[in-house]
């Protein structure tokens, strides 16, 4: 004997659109918790907050489009490496200049995008233009030259376009001081001083005169 078999409301069919909608419900709430797990990495946060301001920006374009009917006649090759030689110099005259005036105990100035152009205005002049601390860095950066080397050529490099990699060098070196320089800096504080936390970032007055605990205490057990 046949027996009638109960009917079944829609919200208790198991049928295949429940199924899917059991899937589409779990699928969700993984995402969820996987998009809650990534939140609440604080290095990834911080790193995008880091990130976050950017000064330089990239398009990738070809050298036909991006030139126009007169410059397409320039000598591209020589125009490319006096750019890349220019460039070069004014980082390593940066660097010397930086470093003299970190033996003379000297304030350094900000790595401005103004400080960048300088550079570059005088690896392609030739001329130093600045103070007198700045001529001498010239002058040693000039000796180290070999005799008959030109400087880069500026022919066909206008001062507009040097404004551009004075824009790039200023972040790179910011990022580089941010990234790497204050790191570097206060793990040798820590070793150096055994000083760490908070009393690492502070600049005292009188930190000539402060003297490593290693050598106090040697000068100490000599006495």
């Amino acid at each position: 004997m046949a027996t009638k078999r109960p009917r079944l409301d829609a919200e208790d069919d198991p049928g295949p659109n429940s199924q899917v909608k059991k899937i589409e419900d779990i699928s969700s709430e993984l995402s969820h918790l996987t998009t809650e797990t990534k939140r609440r990495r604080q290095d990834v946060a911080a790193r995008r907050a880091a990130n976050a301001d950017k000064d330089v920006s990239v398009v990738k374009t070809s050298l036909k489009s991006f030139c126009t009917e007169q410059s397409k006649t320039l000598p591209w090759e020589e125009v490319l490496k006096d750019m890349n030689k220019m460039v070069l110099e004014a980082y390593v005259l940066a660097n010397t200049h930086n470093v003299r005036l970190c033996h003379l105990r000297l304030p350094v100035k900000p790595l401005t995008q103004n400080f960048f152009h300088q550079r570059l205005l005088t690896v392609s002049s030739g001329r130093p233009l600045g103070n007198k601390h700045f001529r001498a860095s010239v002058e040693l950066y000039n000796s180290w030259h070999a005799a008959g080397v030109p400087p880069a050529s500026n022919r066909y490099i206008a001062r507009g376009w040097q404004h551009n990699p004075a824009l790039q060098m200023k972040t790179n070196s910011e990022n580089a001081v941010t990234l790497n320089f204050y790191r570097r800096l206060h793990k040798q504080i820590k070793r150096s001083y055994y000083i760490d936390g908070s009393e690492a970032y502070l600049m005292y007055p009188t930190h000539e005169q402060r003297l490593p605990r290693r050598q106090t205490a040697s000068a100490s057990s000599a006495d």
